[in-house]
């Protein structure tokens, strides 16, 4: 994630942090699919909402909070 944080402005940070976050829970095969990213910026912080789908499972939804 500090890689992504490192990016040039907004949309790339973004993007980095929704590639990152795919790829390694998709790593996992009872991951069925990763979608619907949300990114919410405050002054000191950034709150990423997303949808995960495990195989066999209903999805839910996850919300992190990260510091910048």
């Amino acid at each position: 994630i500090d890689g992504a944080l490192s990016e040039p402005n907004h949309e790339a940070i973004c993007s980095a942090l929704e590639r990152t976050i795919t790829e390694g829970l998709m790593r996992n095969p009872r991951t069925e699919r990763v979608y619907s990213f949300e990114f919410v910026w405050t002054a000191d912080s950034l709150a990423i909402l997303f949808i995960i789908k495990p195989k066999n499972l209903d999805a839910f939804d996850i919300t992190m909070t990260v510091v910048t």
